[in-house]
């Protein structure tokens, strides 16, 4: 394999691992903040293939669709400040 190829190999394989590592925090996010256990889904559940659980996962997408739109119509930027506070709420709960 020549150097060119090396390095672009390498640059794929680095934003690979950086795709994954977000999509695992963001995973961790959504446990963290205790929806997937009000929803009944716990570590280990298939999400894709199992019909109860996909049903969870839809909800929990689309309450994160719901999320996004809502933040797309803030234009005062309170429930921004709002979710900031909520977070900060949650992580120093789980901190201690």
């Amino acid at each position: 394999m020549g150097i060119m190829k090396r390095h672009i190999s390498n640059e794929n394989n680095a934003k690979r691992k950086a795709e994954t590592r977000t999509k695992i925090q963001l995973g961790g996010l959504v446990l963290k903040s205790q929806l997937a256990r009000v929803l009944n889904i716990n570590v280990g559940d298939e999400l894709e293939f199992d019909l109860q659980n996909r049903e969870k996962a839809l909800i929990i997408l689309g309450a994160l669709v719901d999320c996004q739109r809502r933040l797309q119509e803030d234009e005062d930027g309170n429930v921004l400040r709002e979710w900031d506070y909520l977070g900060k709420e949650c992580l120093s709960q789980s901190d201690t």
